[in-house]
């Protein structure tokens, strides 16, 4: 009687997806983050003279003294959370004068640099390193002050 080889062939298949699984889980778990949301306890953006401070207390975040939007902080910090792929700024060939939005994080400063019509994504350097993030950033940033807070 012939053997069927179907289940040799199915458990190969299966134990290669299992390899490729255990690797991308490994490389997601041990990748460089940009950030860590619960870590971070101030935000401080500016964009064309339309600044604002954003501060973690007990109560929540804090824009200028005043209680922000429920979940508006953290759904920015998210999508810094999601920026990737750290490289030299020197390497991408930014142009020498980028864009005026500027983002400070715990004490360091960072600019809102270039499109990367490729990846969809913006640059977001510290002025030696550049990440590249979601172009959702740019519109959360740019963004009038009053746009952090309720309606009155």
């Amino acid at each position: 009687m012939p053997r069927n080889p179907f289940p040799a062939a199915a458990l190969l298949l299966w134990l290669a997806l299992l390899a490729a699984f255990a690797t991308l889980n490994y490389r997601l778990g041990h990748s460089e983050r940009f950030l860590e949301p619960a870590t971070v306890q101030q935000l401080q953006i500016g964009w064309q003279n339309n600044d604002i401070t954003l501060t973690r207390s007990a109560t929540g975040w804090m824009g200028d003294g005043r209680p922000t939007r429920p979940g508006r902080v953290e759904q920015m910090l998210d999508i810094l959370a999601t920026c990737h792929s750290p490289q030299a700024l020197a390497a991408i060939n930014a142009p020498a004068k980028r864009q005026a939005l500027t983002l400070n994080i715990d004490g360091k400063a960072y600019t809102l640099g270039s499109y990367n019509p490729f990846h969809h994504a913006h640059y977001l350097d510290d002025g030696t390193t550049a990440w590249l993030c979601s172009e959702n950033l740019k519109a959360m940033l740019a963004q009038p002050p009053a746009s952090w807070f309720a309606s009155p």
